[in-house]
């Protein structure tokens, strides 16, 4: 993305949210979690350029995870996970002023999805109405960010395998040990698997994978890093443009 000479004169605000959930024997919890703190790190550096103010909060490290239960995860309901949220958000949103201000859910997390939607919903429709401040509620791994990484590396799995991996390495910089894990069955029967069960009806490998082979690369996740956060900072400015239209 080309830097605009001028900057937009908007606050930012990003909330990384990740979560605690089994990724396979030997691989580390927090896999979500890292990646969601590594990605709005990335986000909050590039998009200094791009807007006047940004704010970089602590990385939510709790999801909803209902899908690991009996699995080693730390997870809440929907419902507590959308209170949590919109109660936290209010109070935040007590400090905005009245300019332009967009807080943004960086998500790297696909059970968080459905409760962030929610957030993103019932605040731009109750307490920002008729405001310059919004919600938004972004996940690292859009459509065409899946279209990417499976140019990239070949795949893009469900839950764990070459994607995540890779990233995980990138940002922590440090070696994930694979050797424990039964790959091989970690491949998905049938698409959209964990929405309608818990990864232990599945396998107990802790994964869903496309093919039975995982590539960790971490120059490739690199490469998908950059994409992923030209992809972020398009759908902030695209709604920063929306509210200028209509208020200023």
């Amino acid at each position: 993305m080309a830097e605009d000479k001028k900057k937009r004169n908007g606050v930012i605000h990003l909330l990384p949210v990740g979560s605690f959930e089994f990724h396979g024997n030997s691989i580390p919890l927090d896999i979500d979690t890292v990646i969601a703190a590594g990605v709005s790190e990335h986000l909050f550096i590039n998009l200094q350029t791009v807007f006047t103010e940004i704010h970089l909060l602590p990385v939510l490290p709790f999801g909803v995870s209902l899908e690991h239960r009996f699995n080693r995860a730390w997870s809440v309901d929907s419902e507590s996970y959308i209170s949590f949220l919109k109660k936290g958000i209010k109070e935040y949103a007590l400090t905005f002023g009245e300019g332009i201000e967009i807080f943004v859910l960086i998500n790297a997390h696909g059970g968080n999805l459905p409760s962030l939607n929610a957030v993103e919903q019932d605040l731009n429709h109750s307490i920002f109405t008729n405001k310059r401040q919004r919600i938004l509620a972004l996940h690292v791994y859009s459509q065409k960010v899946q279209q990417r990484a499976e140019h990239i590396f070949g795949s893009f799995d469900t839950h764990g395998g070459s994607v995540e991996f890779s990233l995980y390495e990138l940002f922590k910089k440090t070696k994930l040990d694979l050797s424990h894990l039964n790959i091989a069955q970690g491949v998905k029967k049938f698409s959209q698997s964990l929405r309608f069960f818990s990864l232990s009806e599945l396998n107990d490998s802790g994964l869903v994978l496309d093919h039975k082979k995982i590539i960790i690369d971490p120059i490739k996740a690199k490469q998908l890093l950059s994409f992923m956060t030209k992809c972020l900072i398009q759908n902030i400015v695209e709604l920063y443009e929306k509210i200028q239209i209509l208020y200023e």
